[in-house]
């Protein structure tokens, strides 16, 4: 899946998504979904998700030697507005670096 067909997915499917967000981040801290982006693959191939809290995003942007500076601000925020902060990892990271850090909010 690209990115805009993962951001059209959670904001089309935003109730099934922020739940669970919210149940992750009951169990086990304020944290994020992360998505491996499918790039290249069919659109039919599932993508992977996972849930991310803030020490394993600033542990995974620091051993990519990437600022981690905004991280809790920036999931405190989605949060505070009832949205989902989600990360996109393009398939090819090691070569671009080109992170996707985005917050969703229900449409209605």
């Amino acid at each position: 899946m690209t990115r805009e067909e993962i951001l059209r997915a959670t904001q089309n499917n935003f109730e099934e998504f922020f739940a669970i967000w919210t149940e992750h981040m009951d169990h086990k801290g304020l944290g994020a979904l992360v998505f491996s982006s499918g790039g290249d693959l069919p659109s039919d191939q599932p993508y992977q998700c996972a849930y991310l809290t803030l020490g394993e995003l600033r542990d995974f942007l620091k051993r990519i030697s990437t600022n981690d500076g905004f991280v809790y601000r920036w999931v405190k925020q989605a949060k505070s507005f009832r949205g989902i902060p989600i990360l996109i990892i393009p398939p090819d990271l090691q070569e671009r670096r080109e992170l996707f850090f985005s917050s969703v909010r229900n449409r209605s």
